[in-house]
């Protein structure tokens, strides 16, 4: 009885200790290379143990200051403590080199990271694709990368936006072999530039991206719930909904020694064990690719693509999930809960498209340094000061695809959202209102989901497509070629 006793008092005292040293980590600081002030979270390998944090952990080599990120090695150029921004460029592309990444890296991986959550600034935001090809493309033939090229192929650098390319943007005779992130404010208009030259390529591998760290959101991740931007910034964290875990897990701890030194412990166990512990669905329930959660509040929530969204609504026979951001639901002023392009969702296999493109919009956030007078009645409040000012950009899925989306040079793209909204005369007339804007966000967007075309795309070569007079449905072909034009088979 004693023993047991000293054992529950150990264990108290253990956790207490564990507890007080991650709230309070200890305050130290390194340095290496350009970067003079290495401190919390961050830590150097070779830090004392209580340094920084161990998810945001560095090395320094040859007086370089490198991070480890998704199998890649990058340096690390400058770190903003205040900003939470960390500047990283591939470690083979530093020096304006010829070559590829360390490691291939889409802004998907980048974005969707638990201790990385974020970038800055979308619309200076690219993926530089390389490709290998076994014929020449005229129109990338001056991104062409010399020092991989030879007579039986070459490789180019495609550039997309922020987003990474979709299968059918890759030339037919090419196959995309590696990715990486860039950050690039000395030319906006490089996506619409017809066959940007390889020298503008190698300044942006040696500009490297920037990349948005929290230790709040890292937090957030590991006890299981979902976080979004603070008020006026795309770049502060917390918690959707806070707990202090740590206090609740000390009570439990107390009440269960108390209970049992006064021998009511087996007693309490078999009476609370089931209650302290939720048991998941069985394994074999559903398909794990359209798992959703249930929260306290009675709340069905999708996580996809690292953004949290409430499900309003499930259709079988239509195959259809609509969904609306949980910054959203209720009307709220604010920004999503993570950036999410039309284009990023209809690549996704799982909810491959949407119900009907007349009624399919994006809401672009869009963060200016002085007053844009065009956008003055979608200024959003909560989000806006004296030095600067968020409107959103509202613009349909046909006027996407047809016409240059073109953004006022004194503002930043910081966030995008898809909407699904009924009410086109408000929507189409030239200046929304911000009132119309929130009915939009409240709205959500309806996607399509499709087990059938996820497992299509999962095969080589496979493609799914929407059936004639459907938008919900989807047949799976296979893609031969036949004297260099597409030959679609049924699979």
């Amino acid at each position: 009885m004693k023993i047991l006793s000293a054992l529950f008092c150990l264990l108290i005292f253990l956790f207490i200790l564990v507890t007080q040293a991650r709230n309070n980590p200890q305050q130290c600081s390194s340095s290496c290379g350009d970067i003079p002030n290495i401190s919390y979270p961050f830590r150097l390998k070779e830090d004392p143990a209580g340094c920084g944090d161990p998810d945001f952990e560095l090395s320094c080599k040859n007086n370089s200051t490198i991070l480890n990120f998704h199998g890649g090695k990058y340096y690390v150029k400058k770190i903003s403590y205040d900003q939470h921004i960390i500047r990283v460029v591939d470690v083979n592309l530093a020096n304006g080199s010829c070559g590829l990444p360390s490691k291939a890296m889409s802004m998907d991986q980048l974005t969707m990271s638990r201790v990385y959550p974020g970038t800055v600034d979308f619309s200076s935001s690219y993926t530089l694709n390389y490709v290998r090809c076994s014929s020449n493309i005229s129109n990338l033939g001056n991104s062409r990368v010399p020092c991989l090229s030879n007579n039986s192929s070459n490789v180019y650098v495609n550039i997309s936006s922020w987003w990474s390319l979709a299968y059918d943007q890759i030339p037919k005779s090419c196959k995309l072999i590696s990715s990486v992130p860039a950050t690039y404010e000395e030319d906006m208009d490089l996506l619409h530039q017809q066959n940007v030259s390889y020298e503008t390529i190698l300044k942006m591998q040696e500009s490297g991206f920037d990349m948005v760290w929290s230790v709040e959101c890292r937090d957030c991740s590991v006890k299981g719930r979902y976080c979004e931007t603070k008020s006026n910034s795309t770049t502060l964290f917390k918690c959707k909904k806070e707990y202090d875990y740590n206090l609740v897990l000390l009570a439990v701890y107390s009440f269960l020694i108390a209970e049992y030194l006064a021998g009511n412990f087996l007693v309490l166990f078999s009476s609370f064990k089931f209650q302290l512990f939720s048991l998941p669905n069985p394994a074999g329930c559903g398909d794990r690719d359209y798992e959703l959660s249930c929260l306290e509040n009675n709340s069905t929530i999708l996580d996809f693509r690292k953004g949290f969204y409430y499900v309003k609504k499930i259709s079988y026979d239509k195959h259809i999930i609509q969904v609306v951001d949980v910054n959203f639901a209720n009307g709220s002023c604010g920004l999503p809960s993570r950036a999410l392009s039309l284009d990023q969702l209809l690549v996704d296999p799982r909810y491959p498209g949407v119900t009907n493109y007349n009624y399919t919009y994006t809401l672009y956030y869009l963060r200016c340094s002085s007053e844009i007078s065009e956008l003055a009645n979608s200024r959003v409040p909560c989000l806006s000061e004296d030095s600067s000012n968020v409107y959103v950009k509202v613009t349909s899925y046909w006027r996407r695809l047809f016409t240059f989306i073109d953004f006022p040079s004194s503002c930043k793209l910081i966030s995008t959202l898809p909407s699904y909204y009924y009410d086109v005369k408000n929507v189409e007339q030239k200046k929304p209102s911000y009132g119309t804007i929130l009915k939009m966000q409240e709205s959500g967007f309806d996607m399509v989901w499709s087990v059938e075309c996820r497992d299509c795309k999962s095969k080589p070569r496979s493609s799914c497509y929407q059936r004639d007079n459907s938008t919900t449905e989807f047949d799976c072909f296979t893609i031969s070629y036949d004297d260099g034009s597409f030959i679609y088979l049924p699979v």
